[in-house]
Order: C-alpha cells, then sequence, then structure tokens
C-alpha cells in the first residue's frame, strides 16, 4: 500500500511540474521565450578604409614648442580652431573661432606637463593629439565640430614604453583617406599611427631615424 501511495505521489508531481503541451499548431512558439536575433556588425560603407601606417611616406614634424603654447589652424569655412595650455602642468582648452576671433565654444581638454599639441580639423570634429615634449607617447581626442563635446580620448601605441631621464617628443597629425594620421619624433625614434575615425589604431609603423 505505501508502495502503490508513492508511486501515485510522485506520478502528480510529474504532471505539475512537466511543461504543458502545446494545443495546436503555433501554440508552442507562443507559451516559449525567443531569443534576440544577433547582433551583425558591418563596417560602414560611407567610410573609406584607412591607409596602412607602413604604406604612409615621412613627413617633417613641427618641435612644437609653444611660449606662449598656443596653436591655431583653419577650420570649416572662415573659422579656426584654437589650443591653448600653461605651463608647466596647467589647465588646457581647445576653442572654435568665428571669422573675428571669437569663440563660438571653449572646452577644456587634458593638458601634459611641458605640453605640446598638434590639431586636425576632421569636418564634423576636430582631431587634438596632446602629449608632453619632455615624455614619451600622446593622447588622441576627437571633439565635436559643432559643440566642442568630446567624441573620444584614446592613449597612441606610440614607441610603446620608453626609459628615459632627459628627452624630446613632438607631433604632426593629419587627415588621409578617411583616416587620422600621427607622425612622432620622439628621442629614441619615429612612428607613424593610423587612427580611424571611431579612435581605434589600425596600425603603426617605425620609420627609421634619419
Amino acid at each position: 500500500m505505501k508502495t502503490l501511495l508513492v508511486v501515485c505521489t510522485v506520478s502528480i508531481l510529474g504532471a505539475c511540474t512537466r511543461e504543458p503541451r502545446a494545443a495546436g499548431p503555433g501554440a508552442s512558439a507562443a507559451a516559449r521565450p525567443t531569443a534576440p536575433p544577433p547582433v551583425v556588425i558591418t563596417p560602414d560603407a560611407a567610410r573609406p578604409p584607412g591607409p596602412r601606417a607602413d604604406s604612409i611616406a615621412w613627413r617633417d614634424v613641427p618641435e612644437g614648442r609653444f611660449d606662449p603654447p598656443e596653436l591655431i589652424i583653419a577650420g570649416p569655412g572662415a573659422d579656426h580652431y584654437r589650443w591653448q595650455a600653461t605651463r608647466p602642468d596647467g589647465p588646457a582648452a581647445v576653442s572654435r573661432l568665428d571669422p573675428q576671433g571669437q569663440p563660438r565654444w571653449t572646452i577644456a581638454v587634458p593638458s601634459d606637463f611641458v605640453p605640446g599639441a598638434a590639431l586636425a580639423d576632421a569636418g564634423d570634429r576636430v582631431i587634438l593629439v596632446h602629449h608632453s615634449v619632455i615624455s614619451s607617447g600622446a593622447t588622441a581626442v576627437a571633439l565635436d565640430a559643432a559643440t566642442g563635446r568630446i567624441l573620444w580620448t584614446t592613449d597612441l601605441q606610440a614607441l610603446g614604453p620608453v626609459a628615459h631621464s632627459e628627452y624630446l617628443n613632438h607631433v604632426a597629425v593629419e587627415l588621409q583617406a578617411g583616416a587620422i594620421v600621427v607622425f612622432g619624433a620622439e628621442a629614441s625614434g619615429r612612428y607613424i599611427e593610423v587612427v580611424d575615425l571611431d579612435g581605434r589604431t589600425t596600425s603603426n609603423h617605425r620609420p627609421p631615424s634619419p
């Protein structure tokens, strides 16, 4: 009798916990949650692929010592972009200036000890590459051309970690084939680095020193 009671109890519990059968075609699909479709990431067809760093000819890099530390380049239309910093490690800012020299916007940006910088007009954004002229490495920053909002910041690969006591470091930046090209001339060597407009390094090349 006890054996029969146990068997009946197990049967009842199993019936309660078992998934109900579908009543008809399509009922099972309605009862069960469906997995979300996979996310497919495709390249932006409107954005041309950038060049490889080892295919780009070296260009001279200005020393970039500013006294006071300031850099101005042409911007959209008759506007200009201006980077300013205070020595030795004070705040820095980028401004978009109208034809009369009045700022449309000004935004604080990171600064380095004994700062240097390079700017490039990239249409809907302005590219800032800031660095210390007495230390290795550099950082690229993209600012929205209309508002000055920082879109992204990325540390460049440059030459990698470099141990040093006395050092010199200068950079230049330009746009080539829809990509950001940074030329770095450091005491330990030279590099060309290609960064896409979303802030990802796509290639890095170290041409021989002259």
